[in-house]
């Protein structure tokens, strides 16, 4: 794939001329309104940015770099943006990836990018508009009469915890915690965020041991307005409380309580004990199977990527077969139908195995995804592991970081295989999961975004 790369301007070619040091990305926001990606940084650097095609993305690198925020999500159910991703791309290279809705494309040409002060960058995107969205436009005019909804105005650390201030009456709150113990999800039904809201510098959340809050719009309709708290590892106790403060409503964050099960384990299917998987290569007592819960999902289901292209038909289900259990699913697709990541995570195990064939392992938090009977065969060079799939046009290597949806390998016959077809498994936190389970969710999701999307247009 061709790829284009877009310099800064005048601005941007001084800052190349600063002595390379080490620079933190401090802040970045994004206004899925206007398409204006705002990004600071505590040293000089100069952001490179390419545009990226299926699906459309624009990918900005800032070389030189640390995010010590770790992986950073923010889904928008308006407008043409549909997600944009911060990570560490690299040791030394931060990247954001601005990915639009499908049927969107992008030039190189519509991106615009300027210097706006030392460390300070504009990133215009096109396609935004200066005007609010309707559906939150028609919410905020609606805040008089009773029973329509609230509106998400500010927040304030206190000694007790963060309170967020809201106009209106809040719906029922959801508390999530994810899976690696390092994020907390606070979803409030029936409150839209104000368009007025600004974030601001909380240096008072150190002390309630909070690394970083964002403050994002989910949904439309219903309005859903949820709260990211970072924090470090285990630190996942976190409770609402719905407050009311003078003619102000409120909602107050509080740490305290246990945190619930992340999953539950499930009988095996079978009376006798289930043995171990032959499909990873690994020599260890069989886990128990999961049942999916709620606090499992990564982010959204619906940010998944079917892992196949070209697929044909389900040849063999998750659960017990010829006296064994599959601890996969069986996608059957034409040899050299590509594969694509399911999830965004980095790529820990290339390998050859008798039973699973070629393998790609692929780590995203507390899951992971393995793919068998890929084409081709995992090598080494001085770089490291890599899948040989000559004429595939693929370049995947063991600690690589990938994209949903990314191009990963191709399907093939290796191993232990009656035919060309891809072995999908997951597991959470060290048990099995039905990929079919998830795939029924990815789809649900989907549909419901999709129809509020349509709803909202």
């Amino acid at each position: 794939m061709k790829t284009t790369w877009i310099l800064p301007g005048a601005g941007g070619c001084l800052l190349l001329a600063v002595p390379a040091q080490a620079a933190q990305l401090d802040h970045w926001q994004f206004n899925p309104d206007t398409h204006l990606l705002e990004l600071r940084t505590a040293s000089p650097t100069s952001p490179q940015v390419q545009v990226l095609a299926q699906p459309t993305r624009v990918v900005i690198d800032l070389p030189n770099t640390q995010w010590p925020a770790g992986r950073d999500i923010q889904n928008f159910q308006r407008g043409q943006v549909r997600q944009v991703r911060v990570a560490q791309f690299n040791e030394t290279t931060t990247r954001i990836v601005v990915e639009f809705h499908p049927g969107q494309t992008v030039t190189a040409e519509q991106v615009q990018v300027q210097g706006v002060g030392e460390g300070r960058w504009r990133i215009q995107l096109p396609g935004g508009m200066v005007a609010a969205a309707p559906v939150q436009s028609e919410l905020l005019q609606s805040q008089d009469k009773p029973g329509t909804g609230a509106i998400l105005r500010g927040l304030r650390v206190t000694e007790q915890g963060i309170f967020l201030q809201t106009q209106g009456t809040t719906g029922a709150t959801r508390v999530h915690r994810s899976g690696d113990g390092r994020q907390v999800w606070i979803d409030l039904g029936n409150t839209a965020l104000s368009p007025s809201y600004q974030p601001q510098p909380l240096p008072q959340l150190a002390q309630l041991g909070v690394q970083n809050i964002r403050v994002v719009q989910v949904s439309n309709q219903p309005p859903v307005t949820r709260v990211i708290l970072q924090v470090p590892p285990g630190q996942t106790q976190w409770q609402v409380q719905v407050q009311q403060i003078g003619r102000l409503g409120g909602v107050m964050l509080v740490r305290g309580g246990d945190a619930p099960p992340v999953v539950a384990a499930q009988p095996s299917p079978q009376p006798s004990p289930v043995t171990a998987p032959d499909h990873w290569g690994i020599a260890a007592n069989p886990e128990p199977v999961a049942i999916l819960r709620p606090e499992m999902q990564p982010q959204s289901w619906a940010l998944g990527s079917f892992p196949v292209e070209n697929f044909q038909t389900y040849s063999s289900p998750f659960g017990p077969r010829w006296g064994r259990f599959h601890y996969g699913l069986d996608l059957a697709a034409p040899e050299g139908s590509y594969i694509r990541s399911w999830w965004d995570g980095r790529v820990v195990e290339i390998f050859n195995d008798a039973g699973c064939g070629t393998g790609i392992v692929v780590q995203s938090g507390q899951w992971e995804h393995i793919y068998c009977h890929l084409r081709g065969r995992a090598a080494k060079d001085s770089q490291g592991v890599y899948l040989h799939d000559p004429n595939s046009g693929l370049n995947i290597r063991q600690g690589q970081w990938v994209t949903a949806g990314l191009r990963i390998g191709r399907v093939g016959m290796t191993g232990r295989t009656t035919g060309p077809h891809l072995h999908w498994g997951l597991r959470h936190a060290g048990r099995w999961i039905d990929p079919a389970i998830v795939l029924r969710e990815m789809y649900a999701q989907q549909n419901r975004e999709r129809t509020l999307s349509q709803r909202a247009s």
